[in-house]
């Protein structure tokens, strides 16, 4: 995971020094997150073990194509947000 940030705040006091002092600020900043995924499944030798096209007019072939098959899911995940 990698994760990048950049915030600027700056405030001004109106009375410094005084018992209660207003002030006012002001902030700015941005951040990015980004995570690599990396997964890897292999579904069942089995046809009738899998139920994933369960209800598809062709449920009986395409359970026999993907039986025994290996999936690889290899991708970044970002995110960033500025206030």
């Amino acid at each position: 995971m990698q994760y990048e940030s950049l915030f600027a705040n700056a405030y001004w006091d109106f009375a410094p020094g005084a018992r209660v002092s207003p002030y006012v600020g002001l902030g700015i900043g941005t951040a990015e997150a980004s995570i690599d995924y990396f997964n890897r499944w292999k579904r069942n030798g089995d046809p009738a073990a899998i139920t994933t096209f369960a209800g598809h007019p062709d449920e009986e072939s395409l359970r026999r194509i993907v039986a025994g098959t290996t999936t690889i899911a290899n991708t970044k995940l970002k995110d960033s947000v500025s206030a």
